[in-house]
C-alpha cells in the first residue's frame, strides 16, 4: 500500500556515516526544519550520533542552524525554543501546481520549505487540456522570473488535477472519464519545460500540505475533506498519506448517501459529489436562478447574500456533514480538516457541517473535531513542492 510522506524504516544493520547524512537530508527536504531532537526520534538514528553526524554535515555546508522561533518551530513541540536545523536553501527548489476548477495555482519553494512566490490563473470552465497546459507554461516561467531562481535549481515539478485519479501503473493514471484521459500531462508539462514532472491525486497532496505545514502538524490520525469540483479527500496515518494500492482509499465523494439521489458522473445515484461537489453547486445555482453562474459569480452573490446561492451553499454544508458522519462510524478519526481551492471555506459552513454531522455520528465520535484547514488554496500546490522535494537522489 503507497505512502505519502512514509520514511523508510531502520535498517536492523547500522549503516555508513554517509548513509545516514542521506537519512537525515532527506528528512529535512521532507518536513523542513527539525530540532536535533525531532531528527534524532524521525530518523531513528541514536541521539548519540545525532550530533556528531550534524555537525559533519553543518560543516561541509549541507545544512545550516538556525534559531527557533514561532513562525518556524512544530507545534506540537512544546517547553523552549531551540536551534534548528536546515538543509541549505542553495541546495535546490520545487515548484507544485494545481489544476483546480477554473483556476491554475503555482508555487515555488526552496529545499528549507520557504515559499518564494506563489501565482494564480483563472481560465475559463470547459478550457481543453492543452490550454490548460499552455497555461501551466506560463505559470512555470513566471514564478521563475519573479524569484530570479535559475532552471539548473529546479528539483522538478509537481502536479495535482482536480479529479478522481485511479493509478493504472507505473506513472499512467486513470482520470475518471474526464478530458484528461487521453492527456499525458506529465509527458507533455515535462517536454514543455524540461523538467521532471511527478503527479498525484490533488487531495493526497493537500492533506500532505496540511501535515506539513498546516492543521494537521499535531494529528496523527484525521481525515482531509477537499471541497472542490468534486468532493475528494485523504486519509493520514501517522503523519504520511495512505493512497492506497491505485490511489482511490479516500474518493470520498462517491460515498453514496441517497440511492434515490442525483447521477453522478461515475453512473451511480446519490454520490456525495453529486449533491455538495462545487461543480454540482454552480448548476443548483444556475437552474434556481434561470442563468448561467460561473464559479466567481457563484461567490461574488454569496457575498451579497443572495438567499437562493446561501440556501445551496448550506445544503452542501449539510451533506458534507452527513458524509463525514457516515465515513466516521467507520474509521473514527480524531480531527476532520477540511479545504477548498476554490473558496475560502466561512465559519457558518463549518458550523453547518458540523451540526449536520453530530446527526449521524455515533458516541464513540462525539470528541471529534471538524475545521478548516490553514493553506487555503495553495494546500494542493504546496504538496506538490513537498512531493517534488522527497523525489530527487540525494549525492554526499
Amino acid at each position: 500500500m503507497a505512502m505519502l510522506g512514509s520514511q523508510p524504516q531502520t535498517h536492523l544493520f547500522a549503516d555508513s556515516s554517509k548513509q545516514r547524512k542521506i537519512r537525515i537530508l532527506s528528512l529535512l527536504r521532507q518536513r523542513g526544519p527539525m530540532t536535533r531532537a525531532e531528527i534524532a526520534r524521525a530518523s531513528g538514528i541514536a541521539k548519540s550520533s545525532i550530533s556528531v553526524l550534524i555537525d559533519g554535515l553543518l560543516s561541509e555546508g549541507h545544512v545550516h542552524q538556525v534559531r527557533a522561533n514561532s513562525g518556524n518551530r512544530s507545534k506540537s513541540v512544546k517547553g523552549r525554543p531551540g536551534d534548528l536545523i536546515e538543509i541549505d536553501p542553495s541546495a535546490g527548489a520545487g515548484i507544485g501546481i494545481e489544476i483546480s476548477f477554473g483556476k491554475i495555482i503555482g508555487v515555488i519553494g526552496d529545499v528549507s520549505h520557504e515559499v518564494l512566490a506563489s501565482q494564480v490563473i483563472e481560465f475559463e470552465i470547459g478550457a481543453t487540456p492543452e490550454q490548460q497546459l499552455k497555461i501551466c507554461e506560463s505559470l512555470v516561467s513566471e514564478l521563475l522570473a519573479s524569484t530570479r531562481v535559475t532552471p539548473s535549481r529546479i528539483l522538478g515539478i509537481g502536479i495535482g488535477i482536480t479529479s478522481a485519479v485511479y493509478k493504472k501503473s507505473g506513472e499512467k493514471f486513470d482520470f475518471a472519464q474526464t478530458p484528461w484521459n487521453e492527456f499525458d500531462i506529465v509527458k507533455k508539462l515535462s517536454e514543455a519545460t524540461g523538467f521532471q514532472v511527478h503527479f498525484e491525486n490533488s487531495a493526497n497532496l493537500a492533506g500532505y500540505a496540511e501535515t506539513i505545514w498546516g492543521a494537521g502538524k499535531a494529528l496523527d490520525y484525521y481525515l482531509y475533506f477537499k471541497y472542490d469540483r468534486i468532493i475528494d479527500g485523504a486519509l493520514i496515518v501517522n503523519q504520511s498519506v495512505v493512497s492506497g494500492t491505485n490511489g482511490g482509499v479516500a474518493d470520498f465523494g462517491h460515498l453514496v448517501i441517497d440511492n434515490n439521489g442525483p447521477m453522478c458522473n461515475c453512473g451511480i445515484r446519490g454520490c456525495l459529489t453529486a449533491y455538495a461537489g462545487f461543480e454540482s453547486v454552480i448548476k443548483q445555482a444556475s437552474l434556481a436562478l434561470g442563468y448561467e453562474v460561473t464559479p466567481k459569480a457563484f461567490l461574488d452573490l454569496i457575498k451579497s447574500d443572495n438567499f437562493i446561492c446561501k440556501q445551496i451553499q448550506d445544503d452542501c454544508a449539510q451533506r458534507l456533514g452527513q458524509g463525514i458522519g457516515i465515513l466516521s462510524r467507520v474509521l473514527n478519526p480524531e480531527a476532520i480538516v477540511v479545504g477548498s481551492s476554490c473558496m475560502t471555506i466561512p465559519p457558518e459552513f463549518i458550523r453547518i457541517t458540523t451540526q449536520s454531522f453530530s446527526t449521524y455520528s455515533t458516541n464513540q465520535n462525539e470528541q471529534l473535531r471538524i475545521f478548516n484547514g490553514q493553506l487555503g488554496e495553495l494546500a494542493t500546490a504546496l504538496g506538490a513542492v513537498a512531493l517534488v522535494l522527497n523525489y530527487p537522489r540525494i549525492d554526499l
